[in-house]
């Protein structure tokens, strides 16, 4: 179903290698200078020293030979360091960019005119993410992890009873922040319905509505919703099937793979190394089996849906293969993977 993942690499340079590479290029181009012989009449004024026999010639042409190999490796490291710190800038770079699959051109039925999209960042982060369809379903993680980006915060968020921690966590303010973006920039004539999903799901609009009226009811719901709880792909993919929402684009806001079953397992029970996904849900999912959870809940919703899937992935630590996997699931079908600066929009 996927295609095959490609290593890509990346540097291991911090700041502060970069600076002492380029120190260091600085102090090795001074030293090379100290073996550049004498130009111009210089060389005509240096007397010769005096070579008294054959022995003694033979020694300077190989302490000669010796200083040629020396410069010439010197030389090589000088290049070196320059090209790990010109890569290293362009890592740097790269990593504040966004991962973008570009869409292929699909049939969305009749044209509708779109939205020129606003208040994008200077630094353009999210070039290419455009809202469009004329039936629009966005699908909106609130599941716990929504509102940290490390583990040790979201544990520390769940340990207060009040919810306030994780209410307050800046990938949540992210998140909302992504999802008004969404309405807002959607075009006029399209219809569009907000879902938010945990481990239970929970329309925010009860129908297919304009733009403007689904922004409306989400602000209107929002101060209400606190990220808890796991995170059900399943369950909400199902949801979809169900109601016979027939959306002709979905966007996904979420930040990794699930840790919880739908309501249908699939082929879950093949894998002897997962707990009893039906009953019960505080246990501990290891990474084989989110990706388990995955490609259930994505295989059984792909035999109906022709849906073009576009995935805005928020960062979360320890989840390392989610990009792949929503990468693959999104290209599949003519979609994009967004992975947005922090702070944006």
């Amino acid at each position: 179903m996927f295609r095959q993942k490609r290593e890509i690499p990346s540097s291991s340079l911090a700041f502060i290698d970069v600076m002492s590479c380029g120190l260091g290029a600085v102090i090795l181009l001074f030293f090379l200078l100290d073996f550049d012989p004498p130009a111009g009449d210089q060389i005509a004024k240096t007397e010769a020293p005096a070579v008294s026999s054959p022995e003694d010639r033979e020694a300077l042409e190989a302490e000669r030979a010796e200083l040629q190999q020396l410069i010439a490796r010197y030389s090589a490291s000088v290049d070196d360091l320059a090209d790990q710190v010109s890569n290293a800038l362009l890592n740097k770079a790269a990593s504040d960019a966004v991962i973008v699959q570009q869409p292929s051109a699909v049939d969305e039925g009749p044209s509708i005119a779109r939205k020129t999209i606003t208040n994008l960042p200077a630094t353009g982060q999210l070039i290419g993410l455009e809202v469009k369809g004329r039936r629009i379903l966005i699908l909106f993680d609130i599941s716990a992890s929504m509102a940290e980006e490390k583990l040790i915060d979201i544990i520390t968020g769940l340990a207060d009873a009040s919810g306030a921690r994780l209410t307050a966590g800046p990938k949540w303010a992210q998140a909302r922040g992504v999802m008004s973006w969404m309405l807002e920039n959607a075009p006029d004539e399209s219809q569009v319905q907000v879902i938010a999903f945990s481990d239970v799901v929970t329309p925010i609009t009860q129908a297919w509505v304009s733009p403007q009226i689904a922004l409306s009811e989400y602000n209107a719901k929002v101060a209400g919703i606190s990220p808890g709880g796991g995170t059900s792909l399943g369950k909400v993919l199902e949801h979809v099937q169900t109601q016979s929402l027939d959306a002709t684009d979905i966007y996904l806001i979420t930040d990794g793979l699930p840790t919880q079953a739908g309501d249908k397992l699939g082929n879950l029970g093949t894998l002897k190394n997962c707990f009893n996904l039906s009953t019960s849900k505080s246990a501990y999912i290891d990474g084989a089996c989110r990706e388990a959870l995955f490609l259930s809940a994505v295989e059984r919703f792909e035999k109906t849906s022709n849906a073009r899937i576009n995935i805005v992935l928020l960062p979360l630590e320890g989840d390392p293969k989610a990009a792949f996997y929503y990468w693959a699931w999104a290209s599949t079908n003519n979609g994009v993977l967004f992975a947005p600066a922090r702070g944006w929009p």
